[in-house]
């Protein structure tokens, strides 16, 4: 279908890495930029004070980072640990959480997150990370005369990624929310769940599945363990979305593939 820059918006979804590859995702965020009208982030680490020096498994500065390469957007984030990074507690003020960035000139409504595993700064001291509480972020806006919600989501962590109890829980809770928002609606992330299992059923149920709808094998790039093997990332929309392309370009800028949707 031909693309037409006023009459659709480009959605971008991709779990950061914390910022392990940290050059080429800026790189790709700011190539990117002039073309896409949303960002939807996981694994996004925030400084809050102080100073904290990089690691090889984070930037503590993520998201500030990130807004620099988006001068044209606006940023929003949700924690959800505090005083932890991807692998560890840490020293440093900061929070482990989710950011959307909106190109500026969309007309922004209401916007903030709701948990659906434990609650914020939830995790217990001795806890795995693997435990850490999980939101979903959301953003509600207008464009071309159509309301949207676009919901941002990354979910529990634990191994092997089948159904458990926990997962269940989470995915009926994520559902409740999603049927309490009206209009058009698009949820992405890294859901940590494997295609084939009720807890996406669950969260899929009256929304297509562009993942699985589109044949896609992996959504993990070759920087992963799990390379060519493992779906991890999703993007559902509800069925007054008009999709007008949805992809997964091969570049190396985290440990999972971004996913690109255009949509009207």
């Amino acid at each position: 279908m031909c693309y037409t820059r006023n009459v659709s918006v480009k959605l971008i979804s991709l779990n950061c890495w914390c910022g392990r590859a940290l050059e080429p995702l800026l790189t790709f965020v700011r190539e990117a930029s002039a073309t896409t009208d949303i960002f939807c982030f996981q694994e996004v680490l925030m400084l809050h004070s102080g100073t904290c020096a990089a690691t090889p498994d984070m930037c503590p500065d993520l998201y500030a980072r990130l807004a620099g390469e988006l001068p044209g957007f606006q940023g929003f984030y949700v924690p959800m640990q505090a005083g932890y990074g991807p692998t560890r507690k840490s020293v440093c003020d900061i929070s482990f959480g989710e950011a959307i960035f909106m190109r500026k000139g969309l007309a922004v409504g209401r916007y903030g997150d709701h948990f659906v595993y434990r609650e914020r700064n939830g995790l217990k001291e001795g806890e795995r990370l693997n435990f850490m509480p999980r939101t979903v972020q959301f953003v509600e806006f207008v464009a071309h005369g159509t309301r949207y919600t676009v919901c941002n989501f990354h979910g529990l962590a634990t191994w092997p990624k089948d159904d458990t109890p926990e997962r269940l829980s989470q995915s009926r809770l994520l559902a409740a929310f999603l049927a309490t928002i009206n209009g058009a609606k698009v949820l992405c992330g890294d859901f940590n769940i494997a295609p084939d299992t009720e807890s996406i059923r669950i969260v899929g149920q009256g929304m297509y599945n562009l993942v699985q709808d589109s044949g896609v094998i992996t959504t993990r790039s070759t920087l992963s363990e799990f390379a060519y093997s493992e779906i991890s990332d999703y993007i559902f929309v509800s069925p007054d979305v008009a999709i007008r392309s949805f992809e997964l370009p091969a570049v190396e800028v985290s440990d999972h593939l971004p996913l690109v949707l255009e949509f009207s």
